[in-house]
């Protein structure tokens, strides 16, 4: 009698979806979800889409739990919970077609939250009227109280500090499968931006470095002819240079990242 051989452990995704609104990234995910009815899907929401497409033409998927996180304090306390929960649920032995995926969809709101987190708490002020008062700063004197832009040397750096901090365990985790959702944003002059996004012309939006931490940097972008994709990084993997896009699960999961669903 021979023993089943252990299921094959496969390298995680880390997913990060980019493009303008309506390019169908937050379809990508929903599709994933709808083709694994069995697996959990925690989706982290800034913006309180997700729940509108599953009450529309995503309705029925009853594995997909989507979280609404309006501000920092949210999604710190609840990515926190999310990790917990996953912790009690899974081996970290599992092959990643059934490890549960964590989504954090737009995830670049959540650099903008960190900001307005930080601002709240040293000068009491949300981030809107930090900036207006930093930018009166710039002008004549008077005899008003004046305020600074953020220091690069302090500022910056404790804002990266909490920032990074919550999201370490998701960037790294191993037990789940990880989908950013961004917008996306013209490339700046910088050498490092350049070497990974010139070629598509755009990158995501939010913190500048995430594209970096993830294995999979996905551009999706709509045409007349339907919806595409194009690669900025992968892993191993073919590299998509306007590829046509129909189901993101055969599409890309199974025919370029060789998942077996």
């Amino acid at each position: 009698m021979t023993t089943p051989n252990p299921p094959r452990k496969r390298s995680r995704e880390r997913i990060l979806n980019y493009g303008e609104t309506g390019t169908g990234k937050t379809s990508n995910y929903l599709m994933v979800a709808e083709a694994l009815p069995d697996v959990p899907f925690y989706v982290l929401d800034t913006d309180d889409t997700t729940e509108r497409m599953l009450d529309d033409e995503y309705a029925g998927l009853s594995n997909v739990e989507s979280i609404l996180v309006e501000n920092w304090d949210e999604f710190e306390t609840e990515s926190r919970d999310v990790l917990e929960q996953i912790d009690k649920e899974v081996e970290a032995g599992m092959v990643r077609e059934k490890l549960p995926w964590i989504v954090v969809d737009m995830s670049d709101e959540t650099w903008e939250n960190v900001q307005d987190n930080f601002t709240q708490r040293v000068f009491g002020l949300d981030i809107d009227e930090y900036f207006v008062r930093a930018r009166e700063a710039m002008g004549i004197d008077t005899n008003k109280d004046t305020i600074g832009g953020f220091s690069g040397w302090i500022d910056w750096t404790v804002i990266k500090r909490i920032y990074w901090k919550t999201w370490k365990p998701l960037t790294r985790g191993r037990k789940f499968n990880l989908f950013l959702v961004t917008g996306a944003k013209e490339v700046p002059n910088e050498r490092d931006m350049k070497d990974l996004y010139s070629e598509i012309g755009r990158m995501p939006t939010g913190e500048k470095h995430m594209g970096h931490k993830m294995h999979t940097v996905l551009f999706s972008k709509v045409t007349s002819q339907g919806w595409e994709v194009s690669t900025a990084k992968d892993r191993g993997r073919d590299m998509l240079s306007h590829a046509g896009i129909e189901n993101f699960v055969d599409d890309y999961l199974v025919k370029v990242a060789g998942w077996e669903i």
